[in-house]
């Protein structure tokens, strides 16, 4: 009895043993799997981040457009106001030259005549 009593207590050893080891081997391909997993995490945590800071420098740079076209856009309009103005002014002091020439013309008309007398 005792032989076989410690064949069983034997066997249940290397049994345990068997186990333990293949425990052993799970747990080691389950952290493998657990940092695997937590690389994948982290490189497309970080993917994303380059995605995103791409994204916003690609805003950053349609909005600089915009501004610069508006910009541009605002400065034609002002150089046309100011063509338009003083071409308005131009045109107000030929009128203002031809109103005082011909105040003229009608002053030396009037000192001739004034003189013919």
């Amino acid at each position: 009895n005792e032989r076989i009593a410690g064949q069983v207590r034997e066997a249940e050893e290397k049994r345990d043993a068997e186990i333990s080891a293949k425990n052993e081997r799970l747990r080691q391909e389950l952290e493998k799997i657990r940092l695997s997993h937590a690389a994948q995490k982290k490189e497309l945590e970080m993917q994303r981040e380059r995605e995103r800071q791409a994204d916003a420098e690609d805003a950053a740079r349609l909005l600089s457009e915009y501004q610069v076209s508006v910009c541009f856009r605002m400065v034609r309009i002002s150089v046309l106001m100011i063509l338009v103005h003083t071409q308005a002014a131009t045109e107000a002091e030929r009128e203002n030259d031809a109103a005082r020439r011909g105040k003229n013309i009608s002053l030396k008309k009037y000192h001739v005549k004034q003189v013919r007398i």
